[in-house]
């Protein structure tokens, strides 16, 4: 039962939320039939609380209903249940923390209902909440024009028709929330197009000219969105990056911080293709500040994604001590069957950058055998390239430059870009192993070649090796 869908959502649901929502299905009100407790308790004792545990579907019915024979699709349906239980468990535990989404409701409700003596208290109890989420950053413009609207209406119930409801006000807010949705969402169709070139790249001058001249009343989340977008249209829009930059030293713990963080990766990586080398050190510094505010921590006992890059972009710099540090933070995670290729990676490249070649190359071979895992695979055979020209071994160099260029031409998971760029990486190896050391044109044609590449992988280990060739 541990691949079922309500056991996968109750695996993943924190402790104390499970117990939780234990408490929730001991309540009538919320669940009519008991016995969904018990068969919560059975899964809780039975397979919740171990990390690779199964249990029958019989072994559950056994214990579930210890004296009626086995009844599948009595027990699917229950599951089914209780799983729809955990949904509504969860919006509610979501609406719950919303409260200018409650009174905005409530309100609405009052007037629903004619329940007008009642009205002004609980609008003025809403202004209090909506005036203190919007001090602690919450984006509320929409559910103010929302409720600035119900009271509105609510005066014009009244016997004396009139209101003194600011209608302007409210304009202006719903303004600010049609910038603040519409701005996010802009973003991410830019950054879309960008990455998978689908679709159209949509014009926007007008309603950027509204969000840049509202930009000071804006939550700053919204203004890490404009900022964001300037410099994604635009990657020379240096002065935007650092303006979010600076957005984001001071951004508080949010569920799309982790978010934040990637689309400041990604704007580095796209300054680092066009060789912008000074923007490694700005992405090994968000690397240490995503690994202090826990954004780096593993999900599921999956490694982050950003771990990969961690370890060589800190290699790279020279911080070797840095990326020990941060293998060893995750060591027990990294030991994990699903993490093992990110564990000998890692070493590998810390085995490289230290000058170990030898010690790094069996971290690498062992990747080899893994064609699903491109990220590794790929990086992997590149490095060993490097390892068998440094070495001089150059029958073992022969025989990965053929064997890597199968594995790219035979690997359908790799982008028509990311094949591209390895195949060169591939050609320029390969030349720089035949080239002619005393033919200055052929050497001095390879330097200038390299140089114009602009998604060539290593590009500054190829150059290193031309210069190296030219020395007398």
């Amino acid at each position: 039962m541990r691949e079922s869908k309500l056991c996968q959502h109750l695996l993943q649901l924190p402790e104390p939320m499970r117990k939780q929502f234990r408490l929730y299905l001991a309540s009538p009100y919320f669940n009519p039939l008991p016995r969904f407790v018990d068969l919560l308790d059975i899964l809780e004792a039975n397979l919740l609380k171990y990390k690779s545990r199964n249990i029958t579907e019989e072994a559950v019915w056994v214990l579930y209903f210890p004296k009626n024979p086995f009844d599948r699709n009595k027990l699917r349906k229950d599951c089914t249940a209780l799983l729809k239980l955990l949904v509504t468990f969860l919006s509610q535990a979501a609406f719950d923390l919303d409260r200018p989404q409650q009174f905005s409701l409530l309100i609405r409700q009052l007037n629903a209902l004619e329940l007008h003596p009642y009205f002004k208290a609980y609008a003025e109890e809403a202004d209090e909440v909506l005036k203190e989420a919007e001090a602690n950053g919450k984006p509320v413009f929409g559910i103010v024009a929302d409720i600035g609207l119900e009271h509105y209406r609510n005066d014009l119930s009244q016997n004396f028709r009139n209101s003194d409801v600011d209608l302007g006000k409210l304009i202006d807010a719903a303004e600010l929330d049609y910038c603040i949705r519409k701005m996010e969402l802009l973003y991410a169709k830019l950054n879309h197009w960008i990455v998978t070139a689908k679709g159209q790249r949509r014009q926007e001058e007008a309603f950027l000219e509204l969000v840049g001249r509202r930009l000071a009343d804006l939550p700053a989340q919204t203004k890490m969105y404009y900022h964001l977008y300037e410099c994604t249209r635009e990657a020379t829009a240096e002065s935007h990056f650092h303006a979010f930059r600076e957005l984001l030293r001071g951004m508080q713990p949010s569920p799309n911080q982790a978010d934040m963080y990637l689309a400041a990766l990604n704007y580095c990586a796209r300054r680092l293709n066009v060789g912008r080398s000074d923007y490694l050190s700005e992405t090994h510094f968000l690397h240490r500040e995503m690994l202090d505010l826990g954004l780096m921590a593993p999900v599921l006992n999956q490694i982050s994604p950003n771990f990969k890059n961690a370890v060589v972009v800190a290699a790279r710099l020279g911080e070797v001590a840095w990326a020990r540090k941060l293998v060893d933070s995750f060591e027990d995670t990294l030991c994990l069957p699903q993490n093992l290729n990110a564990k000998q990676f890692a070493e590998g490249i810390i085995a490289f950058h230290e000058g170990n070649l030898q010690q790094a190359e069996p971290y690498f071979h062992r990747l080899l055998g893994d064609f699903e895992d491109i990220f590794y695979g790929l990086d992997a055979r590149g490095y060993l390239l490097r390892i068998y020209y440094e070495l001089g071994n150059q029958i073992g160099l022969e025989s990965l430059l053929e064997s890597y260029r199968m594995y790219i031409k035979r690997n359908p998971a790799l982008t028509p870009a990311r094949r591209e760029s390895h195949s060169e990486f591939i050609r320029y190896v390969r030349r720089l192993t035949h080239v002619n050391p005393h033919d200055e044109a052929a050497v001095e044609r390879l330097e200038t070649e390299i140089q114009q590449g602009t998604r060539i992988p290593a590009t500054a280990w190829l150059l290193q090796k031309v210069q190296a060739l030219k020395r007398p």
